[in-house]
């Protein structure tokens, strides 16, 4: 992967679960990777058709730099707000970088 393929910028929030006062448990997600470099591409046609394999919902896949302790629990933020839920991640052999199957979910 060349470095300047890697020109966005996204924030990497993991969920913080607390529980109210009724017993109740609530989700809020905080960032925990801020500025990561990655290539973000929505997903068409044959891309699309092989996403859907592993998951069905997929719209966008993402490419960054491998994070340890990146899980499908996490999810990314785009500058614009714009959340992508993550539902795949797939390594490369060489744990260099990870190409992750994302669901893009506006106005979150």
């Amino acid at each position: 992967m060349q470095t300047g393929r890697l020109r966005e910028r996204l924030d990497i929030e993991r969920p913080v679960e607390s529980k109210g006062e009724g017993g109740g448990v609530s989700t809020t997600y905080s960032t925990q990777w801020s500025g990561v470099a990655a290539r973000v591409e929505h997903l068409g046609g044959r891309q699309l058709f092989e996403a859907a394999s592993v998951m069905p919902q997929a719209t966008v896949r993402v490419t960054v730099w491998f994070l340890a302790g990146l899980t499908v629990a996490h999810r990314f933020r785009e500058h614009d707000g714009t959340i992508l839920n993550i539902g795949h991640i797939k390594p490369d052999e060489r744990r260099t970088r990870m190409e992750c199957l994302c669901e893009r979910k506006m106005g979150q």
